[in-house]
């Protein structure tokens, strides 16, 4: 069967490639993205965002992710004299187990005691146990402790979400700060290739991204770069032995075209049949 002619186009293809490849040769490739600035897993992010994964964020805009902003519940103010027993850092500790207990002393001040105390005697140690006001101090803490263990288990529930949202808010804050020194993408296809000295621990596939918070709600999405949010095949971290073939990067690139900008999960099977395209190709035991 007689070979197809070569077009000036293919020259050029070639010429261009054969640069690219001595370019990436002087550059150490950049293996992993360990030491990236931020770093965010769609897994670990709470069901209470709207994530592409679970088509629970609105089709009237392209987006990968919703983070609404939580509700942050201070916990039940204890009523004085309780107050003056209780440490106020343990009053903000829902982690523990049971409500904070009133101390054995405390020291509470000299004008609530005595409005006959020294000027120079500001405050004075009182003991629980022979302090007039003991009944009452435990009866306002039975009460107070129900309402404190009902504040414990919402704000337990929602520390995950509080601390997912502060990561986003934080990295939103950096992509404004930073502007062009700062690059967001996300990330599909997280390639691991142990087959050298230095393993690779990269994403295969790469959209630049934009964050945003919204001025009004609080509200944090993360979208697609209207510029530049065409998904692409990132080879860079490989050597020039382990990179695809011309054809085999035809045949992906061609699926990530007709996967668009990969918020749809409509268009999801293009996606994994450019991821799967590429690691057949790389290597016999590949998946």
């Amino acid at each position: 069967m007689p070979a197809s002619a070569v077009t000036p186009d293919d020259v050029v293809r070639h010429v261009f490639r054969y640069l690219a490849e001595v370019g990436e040769s002087r550059t150490k490739p950049v293996r992993t993205h360990d030491d990236a600035r931020h770093q965010v897993w769609f897994a670990d992010l709470p069901a209470q965002f709207g994530s592409f994964l679970t088509d629970a964020v609105p089709r009237d805009m392209p987006l990968w992710l919703r983070a609404d902003r939580p509700v942050r519940h201070e916990p039940p103010a204890p009523p004085l004299p309780l107050a003056h027993w209780l440490d106020d850092r343990e009053i903000h500790d829902s982690a523990r187990g049971t409500p904070p207990e009133p101390r054995a002393e405390t020291d509470i001040p000299a004008d609530e005691i005595s409005a006959e105390g020294s000027a120079r005697i500001r405050h004075i140690t009182v003991s629980l146990a022979d302090s007039p006001q003991r009944d009452t101090v435990y009866a306002q803490y039975r009460a107070w402790s129900r309402e404190w263990e009902g504040w414990a288990r919402l704000d337990r529930a929602m520390k995950p979400v509080v601390r997912a949202y502060d990561r986003l808010y934080r990295l939103c804050v950096d992509a404004s700060e930073l502007g062009e020194t700062f690059e967001l993408v996300v990330g599909f296809g997280y390639l691991t290739w142990s087959a050298q000295s230095e393993p690779i621990r990269r994403h295969l596939v790469t959209c630049r991204a934009v964050i945003t918070i919204d001025p009004d709600t609080g509200a944090i999405t993360v979208g697609p770069d209207p510029e530049h949010g065409s998904p692409v095949l990132e080879e860079s971290m490989l050597d020039a032995g382990q990179k695809a073939r011309a054809d085999i990067r035809a045949l992906v690139r061609q699926e990530l075209e007709a996967a668009g900008d990969t918020t749809d999960p409509q268009l999801a099977d293009h996606l994994h049949r450019a991821l799967t395209t590429w690691i057949i190709a790389a290597h016999e035991a590949g998946r």
